[in-house]
């Protein structure tokens, strides 16, 4: 597609990866702090998660920042992102899905603040605070 896409963080295809990546486009970082990791959030137009995981933490983060996220539809990515409104969901992993969702995303607009309001579903306080209720909703009390 030639744009820009920068892969943060180690795995066990990175060697791989950098084997097929065309290093005019992209670029490896291997370790930020989280410092460096909202930066790169706040000057990215989209944080692109195309795994499966349980809960998906990165997308959340991504969005805590205000980035939206095109993601595969499936795990945690299907949860967090909002159709069209956190984001852009693509149901196959695939280089065409992904590049079909990525000239999808470029003719919508995002509203990052809104992003970040609705990222705030996922926050320490309001997972305590549900936690709590399904504690009690079983029949314990809480402290």
């Amino acid at each position: 597609m030639r744009k820009q896409l920068v892969i943060i963080g180690r795995g066990p295809e990175e060697q791989k990866l950098k084997g097929m990546a065309d290093s005019r486009y992209v670029k490896f970082v291997s370790y930020v702090s989280d410092e460096k990791l909202r930066g790169y959030y706040s000057k990215a137009k989209a944080l692109v998660f195309p795994q499966i995981e349980d809960f998906g933490l990165v997308a959340a983060e991504a969005q805590a920042c205000g980035l939206p996220v095109i993601s595969f539809e499936k795990g945690g990515g299907g949860e967090i992102v909002i159709p069209q409104e956190t984001g852009i969901l693509f149901d196959t992993q695939s280089v065409d899905g992904i590049c079909a969702a990525v000239y999808e995303f470029e003719r919508k607009k995002f509203d990052r603040a809104k992003i970040a309001k609705s990222a705030e579903r996922f926050s320490e306080e309001i997972f305590v605070k549900k936690f709590k209720e399904a504690v009690r909703n079983c029949g314990f009390s809480v402290l």
